[in-house]
């Protein structure tokens, strides 16, 4: 592990030093599955309803904002995905899309 931050630590400052770091930033959205039973989405949409709001449906989910340290959006975009299919996503529930924003 220590390998890895010294190799990171060593790309960061060799970056840093031939002009800056490039980034891409990636946004990851996680909403519930179809199948699943939504239940914060419904409860939302039940009150905006009760306050006259005309909406049909409602989904609630999570947007997380992804800084990835490199200059190719294709392999941000593979990094992101990575990083949703093990730690941000629970597959069996969620499913996620990811955008680049930047």
């Amino acid at each position: 592990m220590g390998k890895r931050v010294g190799k990171t630590v060593n790309n960061f400052l060799l970056a840093r030093a031939n002009g800056g770091i490039s980034m891409v930033i990636v946004g990851v959205k996680i909403l519930p599955k179809k199948e699943v039973l939504d239940v914060q989405g419904r409860a939302i949409a039940e009150t905006l309803k009760r306050r006259k709001h005309l909406i049909e449906e409602c989904q609630y989910g999570k947007f997380i904002k992804l800084k990835i340290n490199t200059a190719n959006k294709e392999e941000a975009l593979n990094k992101a995905r990575e990083m949703a299919e093990s730690v941000l996503c629970n597959s069996l529930v969620e499913s996620y899309e990811l955008e680049i924003l930047s």
